[in-house]
């Protein structure tokens, strides 16, 4: 019988962890997409229903799974399953895709357990969007996100069998935009959307002294805090800290800036 995996991937390339709670106020450890690989074969909703090698499918988006279940193995021929998505090709098209509520997510558990008799997505990844819609943050940038994000789609969008085989040792991608959405303009609006802080009530003071130069930041320690929050999202391992530390020197300590930078 045709063994089945649930491929668990993160589009925010590891930022929702390290940002989350920082931007939307609450702690969000991955944005998902899921999909259903039989045999090797992924089966995903992006623009409709597609399918790819699951290694032709990583290397031409340049993004890996954090985690590949497994899900058991089906009863279902490649007949029944065929059957099936063109049945239910009308649920996952361009038109009904919705970022948040009706995803990739959505399909993979439908496959799951509609046509394959399998255990569906896990809930915390079901869970995932109206936790983020919970908190004011999230309410407020998600027309936003919808508007930026772009599905994953294969080539062709319903492929014959006989399947073209995967490509050997391509190499991924590090830039910080990741599968449609630039995530460091996406974290300059979310410091957009901050409120400003409430003006101090004024307090009668005396006249101040003559004016002292203003004070240097810690000799060799500027951005500290930008610092660390970069070595967080792997920026340090990946290139080095000198490297981390020029980006954050040359754009002013600006954490969006750097990233930016980086990725060049």
């Amino acid at each position: 019988m045709p063994t089945v995996q649930l491929a668990i991937y993160d589009i925010s390339g590891g930022l929702a962890r390290s940002l989350s709670l920082q931007f939307v106020g609450t702690q969000i450890d991955l944005i998902p997409h899921t999909g259903v690989i039989i045999d090797g074969i992924e089966h995903f909703f992006g623009g409709g229903l597609q399918r790819q090698h699951h290694a032709t499918f990583t290397s031409s988006h340049g993004i890996r799974p954090v985690e590949v279940k497994e899900m058991g193995a089906t009863s279902k021929s490649s007949v029944e399953i065929d059957q099936w998505l063109r049945a239910n090709d009308h649920r996952f098209t361009m038109s009904t895709y919705n970022l948040l509520s009706h995803n990739c997510n959505n399909f993979s558990h439908a496959f799951l357990t509609e046509c394959l008799g399998l255990e569906g997505v896990p809930a915390y990844i079901l869970n995932i969007p109206s936790q983020f819609l919970q908190s004011p943050m999230g309410a407020m940038v998600a027309p936003m996100l919808q508007n930026m994000y772009q599905p994953f789609s294969a080539s062709v969008s319903q492929p014959s069998v006989n399947v073209p085989p995967p490509p050997s040792n391509a190499s991924l991608s590090t830039s910080s935009t990741i599968n449609g959405i630039d995530f460091s303009s996406l974290i300059n609006n979310f410091q957009q959307q901050q409120p400003p802080p409430a003006p101090a009530a004024p307090l009668p003071v005396a006249p101040p002294p003559a004016a002292a130069p203003p004070a240097a930041p810690a000799p060799g320690d500027p951005y500290r805090e930008q610092f660390e929050t970069l070595e967080q999202m792997g920026f340090v391992d990946q290139l080095g800290a000198p490297r981390v530390k020029s980006a954050l020197l040359q754009s002013c300590g600006d954490l969006a800036g750097a990233i930016d930078i980086l990725g060049e």
